[in-house]
């Protein structure tokens, strides 16, 4: 079978998103591991591992509203279909190039599963996620930490704002998505800034 391009770096994106998720390492430290690939490729499995770590509630939540029962969070189809869901949310990543770049990924293993999962999440439209969420443990050790208010002197200020339940739409296909409420983190402009600009 001949190479696809694009798959040495998915492959170096699915080691990093594995070396952070199951060793604890940090991004930058597992991307060092990559230093062989082209730095093209190199940005690009950083970005796609970054994506996937900034959403992942988000990615879990649909990867597991598409299966019968849920995948265990440590598998190689979790893995990949976390990798070609932040590619396609995160990186507008065509859904021919998602297919064809993450099905090598788990050649020799749950290939009909992935092929499964990411035809029935992109034939359904896969929704529109506003903005990357904190996993809850980082969000309550934060809050703990900081309070729900954290001010920057000078600069402005964050706050944690509760997002009321929504219908949203895919733009693409129109089809009509719930969006369930969630906490989202809004920054207001101090005075003396806003005056500057």
């Amino acid at each position: 079978m001949a190479t696809v391009e694009g798959v040495g770096a998915r492959q170096a994106a699915l080691k990093m998103l594995d070396s952070v998720l199951r060793q604890g390492r940090t991004l930058d430290v597992a991307a060092q591991d990559s230093r062989g690939l082209a730095p093209a490729d190199q940005g690009l499995a950083v970005a796609i591992a970054g994506e996937a770590l900034r959403r992942l509630p988000d990615l879990d939540a649909l990867i597991d509203g598409a299966t019968q029962r849920p995948l265990p969070d440590d598998s190689k189809a979790r893995m990949v279909l976390r990798l070609a869901l932040a590619q396609k949310i995160g990186l507008g990543t065509p859904d021919h190039a998602l297919v064809a770049t993450a099905l090598p990924l788990v050649d020799g293993g749950p290939r009909r599963l992935v092929h499964g999962v990411l035809g029935t999440l992109l034939r359904k439209g896969i929704p529109v996620v506003d903005a990357p969420r904190l996993p809850d443990p980082v969000e309550q050790r934060w809050t703990k930490m900081w309070g729900e208010k954290v001010v920057l002197a000078g600069i402005g200020s964050l706050h944690v704002k509760m997002r009321k339940a929504k219908i949203g739409r895919n733009p693409r296909t129109g089809v009509t998505v719930p969006i369930p409420p969630r906490r989202a983190v809004r920054f207001k402009v101090s005075k003396d800034l806003f005056q500057k600009l």
